[in-house]
């Protein structure tokens, strides 16, 4: 059980990415759709850190 418990606490504090290839049609206006990422990759590191 200890083991378990000691694996599961690494992988807690281990950070994991991932990468995502998104295709739109010419003209589409994405500014918004990369802001909207960009505030939401932006809170849950200030959740993981508070």
């Amino acid at each position: 059980m200890k083991d378990m418990a000691n694996s599961a606490m690494s992988q807690a504090h281990e950070t994991q990415t991932a990468s995502k290839t998104l295709e739109f049609p010419k003209g589409f206006d994405v500014q918004p759709l990369y802001r909207m990422l960009e505030e939401l990759a932006y809170a849950n590191i200030e959740r993981m850190n508070s």
